[in-house]
């Protein structure tokens, strides 16, 4: 085999799909990670925060409106994340725990008579639980989650404006 032939396979060797990616792995791996770490917050947050705000009796609204602007602020802020990144990856898994811990505390209080701090504990463990099975859908791709956490806010809002249209609410 010619001299100049060698070298011509040896740089294609060099230039090779698989070698290159071999180079852009942990930086994808990186990606995964901080995507997978904004969700992981949001939900842990999410969980606390609606739990925490039926407890202390505050408004729905202004409670999730507070938990979600200090979740933005400091996810862009402390985390260095970008606002758009926060947002679509963080904020529909928060809402979603914010809203089964909220939920759950307050049917559990009304129909089951218990304690506070019995629904408040038994709200956070539930809402984890929702945030663990949304984080499970990763293994399908990185917007599966993203997609669910959308469509499960959509029916827990429906469900919400239905609860307080009726003429006596779940909660009251």
């Amino acid at each position: 085999m010619p001299a100049h032939q060698r070298v011509k396979r040896t740089a294609c060797r060099r230039l090779s799909p698989v070698r290159w990616a071999s180079f852009m792995e942990p930086l994808a791996i990186a990606g995964y990670l901080l995507v997978a770490t904004a969700v992981v917050d949001a939900v842990i947050v999410g969980a606390f925060a609606g739990a925490i705000g039926r407890a202390v009796s505050g408004s729905l609204l202004w409670v999730g409106l507070l938990v979600a602007g200090g979740y933005l602020a400091g996810t862009v802020l402390l985390a260095s994340y970008s606002l758009a990144a926060a947002a679509v990856f963080g904020l529909p898994p928060l809402v979603l725990t914010f809203l089964i811990s909220w939920l759950t505390a307050c049917c559990l209080e009304a129909r089951a008579r218990l304690r506070r701090i019995w629904t408040t504990l038994v709200a956070i463990c539930c809402a984890l639980t929702a945030g663990l099975m949304c984080g499970l859908l990763f293994r399908l791709g990185m917007w599966a989650p993203v997609i669910f956490a959308v469509a499960a806010d959509g029916f827990l809002i429906i469900f919400l404006v239905f609860l307080t249209r009726r003429r006596k609410p779940v909660w009251q």
